[in-house]
């Protein structure tokens, strides 16, 4: 974050801008502030620019309204009231940063031995634990990872004895 994406409201909306202490950014030192990725990946390395960008999770609702002048109904989409559906949504925002997160603490601590511990860490969270684990380990061995998979599902594999 810097004041210039901050002031980008095609990167975050005006609606997100609330005056929290934690959203100010304005100093100048923020100003040389790169993504995550780029921390540990790299500048030369390329990444999509929409991994910056939280996927819009926002729940809508159509509704008729009439026009005032036609007396026509017509159809209008609105941000839903539904709290269950709201909360949804910011669960679901999270839970994207969390997997950007953890993606890029893979990059940056590769070879150092903690992969582990995030995972577990995550999964646990989430009240995934193994599952999320075991899906992230048996992504790395392609066709044969559903066999990874199902041996990491019995959690007595992850540790030695």
């Amino acid at each position: 974050m810097n004041k210039t994406n901050l002031a980008n409201t095609t990167r975050i909306p005006a609606s997100e801008r609330t005056g929290e202490m934690f959203l100010d950014f304005t100093s100048d030192s923020y100003d040389n502030n790169v993504g995550t990725a780029t921390r540990g990946r790299g500048r030369a390395i390329g990444f999509p620019t929409s991994d910056y960008l939280i996927p819009d999770y926002t729940p809508y609702d159509t509704i008729k309204v009439v026009d005032g002048e036609t007396g026509e109904e017509k159809d209008t989409v609105v941000v839903s009231k539904d709290p269950i559906r709201l909360a949804a949504a910011k669960a679901d925002s999270i839970e994207y940063v969390e997997d950007r997160i953890i993606d890029e603490m893979a990059a940056e601590t590769a070879f150092e031995g903690s992969r582990f511990f995030d995972l577990m860490r995550i999964a646990r969270h989430r009240g995934r634990w193994p599952a999320y684990a075991a899906e992230k380990v048996a992504a790395r061995f392609g066709n044969g990872g559903e066999a990874v998979k199902a041996r990491l599902m019995d959690e007595s594999e992850w540790f030695l004895k």
